[in-house]
Order: C-alpha cells, then structure tokens, then sequence
C-alpha cells in the first residue's frame, strides 16, 4: 500500500468514527437496542464510572496505607476512623458528581429493568463516598438501594456488606447483624467476600466490648486471607484481643508471628512491646529482655525509648523484681520527650506500686503526677483525682508534723549550733543561686539530670526533711523542666492538681521587694527584733521559729491535730487499719496527755479487734474503762446487751440524735457531720447507729454537693438494703434524682424561655432548621488580612469537596474592617452544618481562616435579612450557639 492509500485510508477511519460519534451523541436512553445499550455501555464504563472507580482506588490505596495507632485496640478497618478518611473528601465529591453524571446521561431502565450494566456499580461507589464523607443517611440509601434492585449483579453483595458496616457507624448493631446473615446465605458470596464479612462481625463484637466472639472471626480472617500486610496487621489486633481476654500466652504468639511478618518497622516494633507486656512470669524471660535491650541500642527506635523502659518494668516485675521494675518506670518518665499518653502511663503505673506497698507520700507523689498527663477521658480519671485528693489530704498532715518538728527542733538548739545550721543553709544556697546563673548562662538546657530516680519531689520536703532544707531543692533548667512535666502554669503548687492543699515553703524566695517590711518577732533571748525579707541574714530563718513557750505549745498542738487526722484518714479514706494504728499510737507515744486521747482509745479497741489482736483491743478497752469511765466511749462498752433491751445508751443515742438533727435543721452542716461522727463511733451498735450514717451522708452531701450525697446513701443502701434505713436512703436517692431533674426541665424551661426572650431582644431570630441556609464567614480587611487570599482558599475548598453542589461564594463589605463572605445554598439546617464541621476541619486550604478562628455560621435565609440590617455578629452567634448546638 503506497503512502496516499495510507493517507487516504486513515481519513476514511476518521470520517467514519466522527460520523459515528455523531450519530451516537444523540443516542436515546429510551430505547434499548442494541446499538443504544452498546453506545451507553461503552461510555458508561470508560467515561465516568472508570475514573470514579479509579479515583476510589486509589484513595482506599493511601487509607490502607494510614498509619495505625498502635497504643489502641486497632479497628477492623481503618476506614471507619473518621480522622482517616478526611483526606479523601474532595475525591468522593468527584466520585459522586462522575457516578451521577454516568446514571443521568447513560442509565436505561424499561419495565424495572436495567440495560447498562455499570449503573449499579455507579450507585455502589456513590454509597461508598457518601460512607468516607461520613453521610451515613445518604450511604445507607444507597447500599440499600443497590442490595435490593440489582439482586443478580455482582454488586449486590458488597453493597450488603457496606450496609451492614454503614449500620455500624449508626450504631445499629441489630441491622448490621440482620443484614451480615442475610449476605452469609447467598451461594455465590466469595471467599473474599467472605472473609470481609467476618471481619465485619468482628468490627460488631469489638464494638460490643465481646472480645471472644471476636477472636475466632479474626483468626478465620487471617487463616483465609493471602495478603501478608492483612495478615500481620490482623494478628496484631487478634493479639491486642487476646489480651483483653487475659490469653498471655497465645497474644505472645501472635505478636511473634506479627514481628515474623516484618512488615513495617513502627508495626515490629509495637509488636515486641505488646509481645514483653504480654509475658506473665516463668521462662522466656531472658529472650525477651534480651529483644528489648537490643532496640534500646537500636537508632531507629530511640523516639521509642520510653515505651521500651515500660516494657522491660512489666517483665521485671512480673519476675517480681519490684526495685528493677520501678527504676525503669523512673527512666520510662524521664526519657519520654512528646509522649505525654506514655509519662502518665508510668506514673500512674508508679503511683499504683507505691500505694500497693503503702507507701503513700510516693504514691501521692506520682498520683499527682498522673494527673497532670492523662485525659480527662482516660477510664481511670475519676478514680485517679479521688485517690489523687485523699492522698493529698494525708500528706498534708505529714507535712505539717515534719514542718513544726523541724521549727521545733531548731529553735530548741543551742545558739551556736542553730546560727552554724543556718550558715550551711545560706552557703547550699548561694551555691545553687552561682550554679543557676551558670547554667543560664551557658544556656545549656537538656545537660542537667533530673532527680527522677528518686521521684518527683513534693515542694518543701527534703531529702532529710529538714524545713529549712527547702530552698536548696529549687529545679534548675527551664527546659529540662517542661521535659519531664510538660507545660506548666508558673503558680505555687504547680505539681498539685488539687491547688486548695497549699504547702508551707517558708523559705522560697519572697516576692516582695526586700526593703519592705517583714514585721517583728521574739528570738530565743526573748529580745524583739526585726524581721528580714533577705535571705542571706539570719532574721529571714528566725522569725518563724517557735522560741516563746507560747509558739511551742501552738507547735505541738498542730502537731496532735495532724497525727489524729492522720489516723483517720488512713482508717476511712484509704482502710488502711495498721496504719492508722501505728498513727495513734505514735500519737500516744509522743503526746501523752493530749486532748484527743480518749477517742485514740477507742479507736485503736475497735481497730485493733478487727484486726484480730484481742490482747491489744482488751488492753485500751480497760484504759478507757480506768481512766475515762464517765466517758461516752465507756458507756459504749460497758452495755453490750443494749441491742436486746431499750437501754440507757439508746436514750443517751436518742437524745444525742435529736440534737445532731436539730444542727441538721439549723443548716448547721459541718456542725451534723462531726456531730453524727461522734454518734457513729459513740452509738455504732444501737439502732440510731444507721441514723447517724445516714444523717451524715445528708450533712457531707449538703457540703460537697449531690454527687457526693448520692454516693454516700448509695453505700447506705447497699450496707442495709434490708432495713427501713436501707429503703429510706434509696428513696432519698430517686429524690435527690427526682429533684435533679426536675431542676434541670426546669432549668430547660427557663433556658427556653430565656431564648425566647432572647429571640424577641435578636429582632425575633426564628429556628427553622428546614428552610434553606447559607453559611457565613467573617474576614479581617484591616490589619494586614488579605481578604482575597482568603477567598480563593474558601472556593479552592469548595471546588474540591463540593463541586457537584454548585454553591456560589458572595462577598459583602459589613463593616468598615469586616468583609462577610456567603456560601449558598443548602437545603436545610443539617445540609448547612454538614458544611460547617468540614470547613472548621480543613487544616490545608482553609489554615488561615481556622488557626485564626475568624467567626463563622449558618444562617437561614429568613433571619440573614434580619442580620444584614443587625450587623451585630456576636448576637446571632449566641442564637446559633444556642439553637444549632445539636449539629456542633
């Protein structure tokens, strides 16, 4: 063939597909022939639903690949996790428009029936991106739709599949089983289709919190499955399940095969942690230390170090080495550098260590600790700030005695010896004041060793716990501070959580200008001489000392008081008998005249009877008995028979309840609750015991509020479920409930009709959430502000994410420094806010407008005629706070 029957032919070909093309363009979606299904087909396929379908793949390609959070149970599917699916919500706005243009232009129907076979592939993938865009309604339309309409294409039990997984989402976990059987009784469901579904029963259980009905559908999963990056991200989540379940050893294996896998360093590495908190003491010890200390030395792991320390303190002491186990939770806490969910987790780890071994100034410590770490929505927070407050309460009181018996100590020294003390106190200091301006200076922060091998150091306790002691143990290195505490607010107490419990510091630096005043005091010669605000002279250091006999016995007194409240404390706060045992009679021991000595007494006869020493109970029983036999607390014990017979103690505990009450009455609160003590510790055994109880639990409930009082008659409940009291204190609780929410519709009440007096004084600002709405942003013009940089981020947005919504972008000078922006329109109020939420998360296009949190609303068209007149934008933002807050 010559070069112009080339040419020739090839224009012939062209003519040809041209014509064709044509002819075609107007091709009728109302006939169904062949010619018509085949032109439909054709560019239904390789038009819109091909780029769709590509556009999706790739997209569920980058979420495959979203990192996991390996601290957490992992999802079944890392596409149920919201956070990582925003990146694709331009691409499903795209995926929709093509679906939609491919079903509107290609899409032949006659008599039920569809004639193009790529329309129900179109509605699939439009509910898959309206399940990635968190559009729930719209996606179950959709797979529903599908699963019901098409049931003899291959999309039909996918579609079911996604249902059922869409069901999750809206937490309608009946649906989601229903369809999940349903999918399972169709005989050409595939193995992968299969496997899928099991996963999906498993995503259920989870959800459920029912780990063991999980485990053997993730274990079919990974058996059946052929994809090695599935299979070990799957044994890793069959791990963490096996965990939950107290399976140690086969959770062991499954880390172990993961790490086999290699797949990922972060997923190996994770994989070793859990494999070493996994191990539940006996062999195999040795092996897994061995893998641990080796990453410790690994590069690619140092950003781990943490995590590794944390580790290796599970294995130790699950080999019950305690003293190993606790200094590599120090070094787990102070090697942590962004990790603050892992600090509190050694903390709190530490915490509960000491407060298992009694140690209660240690564990208060890292209690504290814990707190200033861990979310406000970690499980164990309310639990943490209760011990965390009764810790403080206790140490409290040791700080007291340490602080008076220090003053006390020094002012009972000879002259000589006290001013040598001082002058070694002075020189420490001077010495960390040369060493802080030396570090400052050199400006080298990160050098300096923390003291967190011996735990975090409670403001003016040293390590000998002298008082005076106290200015030496000031921190040095700003940055080595927030390392190891993280940001923190500069206040006194800073470590507490609790800032009501104040420590004494009495020789921190005095904020005060030195040349002020700082008052007079009587030194040991019983001169009056002036105080200092220096504290390079004596005079700062004396003027607090208890020299006068007076100060002494203000000393001591502080002193009985705190050692009795001690004693309490451990007894009904943290049940801890021995202890406080120990405390009394230290008290005792010390003091013993002291005012509280009677009630001591008893206290150590009831305690130590409950702990089974009945030598000990006899011995202070007769001591109250010899030394106190008009007292109540002899009265007690003399009539043990008083249950069996109306007796005098009953009438002393009638009387005494009435006059309890009478201060219940008089609303004098603090006044019933020692009183009702009194009577419980004085009356416990007659029937006005359970009154006092529960006449205390109203006089605390009265003073910390209905939480606190519900709690209480909860315990009283309980303890005497069977008894008046019993039934009275549950009662008392529905009413207290009753009252709460009577309180709360009437608080509804009033807050309703506060927004209609709010809604009159907003020029009549009316709700109607299904009338059409714009969105309304707020730009700068002054300042710098380039509004129209900020306009073209707005449209960049909505060209990516909306484009099949058409919304136009209308601006408005409001004000002379405020330029208004209008999205519209949207079909409702949820349409609208929809918008909204997306908007306020974009962190890419819309980053200027979101870090500056420039003000924003939906608002329908209705109240935007009243706005525009208004201007007033701080008004209509407490209507929308108000009104839109279901969709926030």
């Amino acid at each position: 063939m010559t070069i112009n029957q080339r040419i020739q032919s090839f224009i012939i070909v062209v003519l040809t597909v041209t014509a064709v093309s044509v002819f075609f363009s107007h091709c009728s979606t109302e006939k169904t022939g062949w010619a018509h299904r085949t032109f439909h087909n054709v560019n239904a396929r390789f038009n819109g639903y091909f780029n769709a379908k590509e556009l999706m793949r790739f997209d569920e390609i980058d979420l495959r690949e979203t990192e996991d959070n390996y601290d957490d149970l992992l999802p079944v599917f890392k596409g149920s996790v919201e956070e990582n699916r925003q990146p694709m919500l331009g691409d499903m706005e795209t995926v929709i428009e093509k679906c939609t243009k491919v079903i509107n232009y290609h899409s032949i129907e006659k008599r039920g029936k569809q004639y193009v076979k790529w329309i129900d592939n179109c509605y699939f993938l439009m509910g898959k991106a309206n399940y990635y865009k968190s559009e729930y309604v719209e996606a179950h339309n959709f797979f529903d739709y599908v699963s019901k309409k098409f049931k003899d294409e291959d999309s039909q039990i996918p579609a079911m599949l996604w249902l059922a997984r869409n069901n999750l989402e809206r937490k309608r976990y009946e649906d989601a089983e229903k369809v999940l059987r349903l999918a399972e009784s169709k005989p050409k469901i595939t193995e992968e289709q299969l496997i899928t579904l099991r996963l999906i029963y498993a995503d259920l259980y989870i959800r459920q919190e029912n780990y063991l009905l999980a485990i053997p559908e993730v274990r079919y999963a990974i058996v059946k499955s052929k994809d090695k990056d599935r299979k070990a991200r799957l044994s890793f989540l069959l791990g963490q399940l096996y965990q939950k379940v107290g399976e140690h050893q086969n959770a062991s294996d499954k880390f172990k095969e993961v790490i086999e896998y290699n797949r990922d360093y972060r997923q190996v590495f994770y994989a070793r942690i859990e494999r070493a908190m996994s191990y539940s003491g006996g062999y195999g010890a040795s092996s897994v230390k061995e893998e641990l200390n080796d990453m410790l030395v690994d590069e690619k792991y140092i950003e781990f170090r943490d995590q590794i320390y944390y580790a290796l303190a599970e294995v130790a002491l699950k080999e019950g080495d305690k003293e190993k186990g606790i200094e590599l939770l120090k070094k787990s806490a102070s090697v942590s550098q962004n990790n603050n969910k892992q600090k509190g987790k050694s903390f709190m780890k530490l915490a509960k260590i000491y407060f298992g071994d009694l140690e209660y100034q240690n564990a208060q410590r890292y209690y504290d600790s814990t707190l200033a770490f861990i979310s406000s929505e970690h499980p164990e927070y309310e639990s943490t700030v209760k011990l965390s407050n009764n810790l403080n309460e206790l140490v409290t009181q040791i700080e007291i005695i340490e602080t008076q018996d220090s003053l006390l100590r020094v002012a009972n020294m000879p002259e000589k010896e006290r001013l040598s003390l001082l002058d070694d106190i002075i020189e420490a200091r001077r010495e960390k004041e040369r060493e802080k301006e030396e570090f400052n200076t050199k400006n080298d922060f990160g050098q300096n060793q923390t003291a967190m091998d011996q735990g975090p150091k409670t403001p003016g306790m040293g390590g000998n716990k002298w008082y005076f002691y106290s200015p030496t143990a000031k921190g040095l290195g700003a940055s080595e501070f927030k390392r190891i505490w993280g940001s923190r607010k500069n206040e006194d107490n800073w470590r507490r959580s609790d800032k009501s419990t104040v420590q004494v510091d009495f020789a921190k630096d005095n904020s005060q200008n030195q040349n002020d005043s700082a008052g007079v005091f009587v030194n040991a010669s019983g001169d009056t001489v002036k105080a200092s605000n220096d504290w390079e002279e004596y005079e700062y250091y004396l003027k607090d000392l208890p020299f006068s006999e007076e100060k002494k016995e203000a000393a001591n007194e502080k002193i009985i008081d705190a050692y009795y409240e001690l004693a309490i404390i451990y007894k009904e706060k943290l049940q801890d008998e021995l202890k406080s045992i120990e405390t009394l009679e230290k008290l005792n021991s010390r003091f013993p005249d002291h005012k509280h000595l009677v009630g001591s007494y008893f206290r150590l006869y009831r305690m130590h009877e409950s702990v089974g020493n009945s030598a000990r109970s006899e011995e202070y029983k007769q001591k109250i008995l010899n030394q106190f036999p008009d007292s109540d607390y002899a009265k007690v014990i003399e009539d043990p028979y008083y249950l069996e017979r109306e007796s005098e103690l009953t009438k002393e505990a009638k009387e005494f309840y009435k006059k309890t009450y009478g201060y219940y009455n008089r609303e004098l609160y603090l006044q019933t609750m020692r009183s009702s003590q009194k009577g419980i510790d004085l009356y416990s055994e007659t029937e006005y015991g359970p009154k006092f109880e529960l006449l205390h639990a109203l006089a605390v409930g009265k003073e910390e509020g209905r939480k606190t009082m519900i709690s209480e008659l909860q315990t009283l409940s309980n303890k005497y479920d069977t008894t008046e009291i019993g039934k009275e204190a549950a009662e008392l609780i529905a009413a207290v409930q009753s009252v709460e929410k009577r309180e709360e519709e009437a608080k509804a009440a009033e807050a309703r009709k506060e927004q209609q007096e709010e809604a009159k004084k907003n020029t009549n600002y009316n709700y109607n959430p299904g009338e059409r709405h714009l969105f309304v942003v707020f730009l700068p013009t002054g300042g710098g502000a380039n509004p129209r940089t900020l306009r073209i981020g707005i449209s960049n947005f909505n060209r990516q994410n909306y484009s099949s919504s058409e919304l136009e972008l209308q601006p408005i000078q409001l004000k002379p420094d405020t330029q208004m922006v209008s999205v519209k329109d949207f079909e409702s109020a949820e349409k609208a806010m929809t918008y909204y939420r997306t908007f306020s998360n974009d962190k890419i296009k819309l980053a200027m407008i979101n870090q500056a949190e420039l003000p924003r609303f939906v608002i329908s068209y209705s109240n935007y005629a009243t706005f525009y007149k208004r201007k007033d934008i701080q008004e209509y933002l407490e209507f929308f706070n108000k009104k839109y807050a279901e969709y926030l």
